[in-house]
């Protein structure tokens, strides 16, 4: 297998990702460094400089990378694909492939374990690519946030019921729009737990990574509640998101990425 140089942006854990691939010799991960200097929305309106991953990408190609994929955080809410986008662009290199996680830091995450235990199979780059696109799709994000932002034009809150409102429930499935209305904030962790036992007929293929935003307590005691009501789940503690979704998601945010792996036959 030739040398595949993975280019991550800025909501996946550095030093999580990089323990993933220590002992890959055909594998090379690069970090942009730059998150830029504006801010991120959901709407997509600003547009920011492709400049740091024309510069990551140049470094790959130094360092003999001859297959080089661009794995970025959701573009519904970060502005990472878009850049990408527009680096490939500007280089006109074909040999550059660019794929939407539709997450973010623990989703990433998830698809590089899946990466590399293909590696491990010694899989073609070809058939990891067309894979990783089946596996990202099976997986779900998340995230719990009290961020006002996601309340505006929403048809699923009724005018008489917003000064009752304690939060939202964002998904993935609907491009990160509120799934649902939080009335009861201590109904929360159980409807995460449905959710999760609720993913593809829930069986022993689910995994399961909590996050949290600067107030790590949320998570940690939805970790603890959700081993607590089902011991065999596979559940693991990612940590606090980056900066950037901080501010997009609000401080006192927390969520889960459920991921879902059967091998699939391409």
């Amino acid at each position: 297998m030739r040398k595949i140089g993975i280019i991550l942006d800025t909501t996946i854990d550095k030093f999580q990702a990089t323990h993933i691939f220590k002992d890959a010799s055909n594998v090379s991960l690069f970090f942009i460094k730059d998150a830029n200097d504006t801010s991120f929305n959901t709407d997509q309106s600003i547009k920011v400089s492709p400049k740091a991953y024309i510069e990551i990408i140049k470094q790959a190609t130094n360092q003999d990378c001859k297959e080089i994929l661009i794995l970025t955080s959701s573009q519904k809410l970060t502005p990472f694909y878009e850049n990408a986008q527009l680096a490939k662009d500007i280089l006109s290199d074909v040999s550059i492939d660019i794929i939407d996680s539709k997450s973010f830091g623990p989703g990433i995450l998830y698809v590089l374990m899946c990466m590399k235990l293909w590696n491990n199979f010694n899989y073609s780059y070809q058939k990891m690519k067309a894979l990783l696109t089946i596996q990202i799709d099976k997986g779900a994000t998340l995230v719990v946030t009290k961020n006002n932002t996601f309340m505006q034009n929403s048809t699923r809150i009724n005018k008489l019921l917003k000064p009752l409102v304690k939060g939202y429930i964002l998904s993935s499935d609907t491009n990160y729009h509120i799934d649902k209305v939080i009335y009861n904030s201590k109904k929360v962790l159980n409807d995460l737990y449905l959710k999760v036992m609720g993913h593809k007929g829930f069986n022993e293929h689910v995994s399961v990574f909590v996050y949290s935003s600067l107030d790590t307590s949320k998570a940690k005691l939805l970790q603890h509640e959700l081993y607590t009501k089902n011991k065999d789940l596979d559940i693991r503690l990612y940590g606090r998101v980056s900066q950037e979704l901080m501010t997009l998601f609000g401080k006192e945010a927390f969520g889960i990425y459920i991921g879902y792996y059967e091998e699939a036959v391409i």
